[in-house]
């Protein structure tokens, strides 16, 4: 179940950032072909690779930016935060135990979790 949710989202992200890299070739097709005034220099190769290459710098930085956030949400919902009043904070996971004579069992099994 959650593999299928990761490949789902991985699939979303992925169609997302090929719409933001189109835009961005569309941006710079635009550009290069609007029609200048005679006496303005047109646009050099240098600047619309330097916009090519702020685009990857501002997406590495939000996949950076979504990353480090997950994982302090994830390890604040496993450790409770320092220094904080106790507070109720949902369970990471939940199983159920149960017990029939000397038998255990866990659902979900430990492998689905």
């Amino acid at each position: 179940m959650q593999e299928k949710w990761i490949r789902d989202e991985s699939e979303k992200l992925k169609s997302k950032n090929y719409e933001v890299e189109g835009a961005v070739e569309d941006l710079i097709q635009t550009i290069c072909s609007y029609q200048l005034d005679q006496h303005v220099e047109p646009i050099s190769a240098e600047e619309i690779q330097k916009l090519s290459k702020y685009y990857n710098w501002s997406m590495y930085q939000a996949l950076l930016h979504a990353t480090k956030y997950s994982l302090n949400q994830m390890k604040e919902r496993i450790c409770g935060r320092r220094n904080m009043p106790k507070q109720i904070l949902k369970p990471f996971f939940e199983v159920d135990v149960h017990l029939e004579g000397d038998a255990c069992t866990l659902k979900p099994t430990l492998e689905e979790v």
